[in-house]
């Protein structure tokens, strides 16, 4: 998994992954705080925490348009640029919760067997099930032929060739990011 060098203290009310779900909302264009706190479903004094904790270290800038990646921050997550999502998708029957998934970019010759992933994600509270593009076809690791039977009529238009397609399901939208993200972050 991408190791980042934060030391961040467990009573913050954020964690990592929440460091790199912002890093993936701001990557294209600044986010106010309001809208890092709609994004990410986090209160407002985690946000003002997290903000602080960052921009102390040098990783973000904070304007009249809002917060940006600074160049440290910019070159710290730049395995970001690797990553689309997390977006929403339905899936018939996978999961009662809010269901989630994040494209990784060329990471299918990191992915073994999925396991991997899927404890990553039940770190974050999530289930998590990890899928290859290869050819046309989506795939789970390990298992002969395709997962569209599995995936019940999903789409994943990020998802091309050598792509690995992380699905995560959480009872919460926030948990289910984390888990999605934690998986995605193990395979770059």
């Amino acid at each position: 998994m991408y190791e980042m060098g934060l030391d961040i203290d467990p009573r913050s009310g954020y964690g990592t992954q929440d460091v790199i779900r912002l890093f993936l909302l701001i990557r294209d264009a600044p986010a106010g705080r309001v809208k890092i706190m709609r994004r990410l479903l986090l209160g407002e004094a985690t946000v003002k925490t997290m903000l602080k904790f960052l921009k102390g270290r040098g990783l973000i800038t904070q304007g009249t348009k809002g917060v940006a990646p600074s160049v440290k921050g910019a070159l710290e997550f730049s395995f970001c640029t690797r990553l689309a999502g997390p977006r929403n998708v339905r899936i018939g029957g996978f999961s009662e919760g809010p269901t989630v998934y994040v494209v990784v970019k060329e990471a299918a010759g990191n992915v073994r067997s999925g396991i991997e992933q899927r404890d990553e994600g039940v770190r974050q509270g999530a289930s998590i099930v990890t899928l290859v593009m290869t050819g046309d076809a989506l795939v789970l690791p390990g298992v002969r032929g395709s997962a569209e039977d599995y995936l019940k009529g999903a789409a994943f238009p990020e998802a091309g060739e050598g792509d690995v397609v992380m699905v995560s399901s959480a009872p919460t939208r926030p948990e289910a990011e984390r888990g999605a993200v934690a998986a995605a972050t193990s395979v770059i």
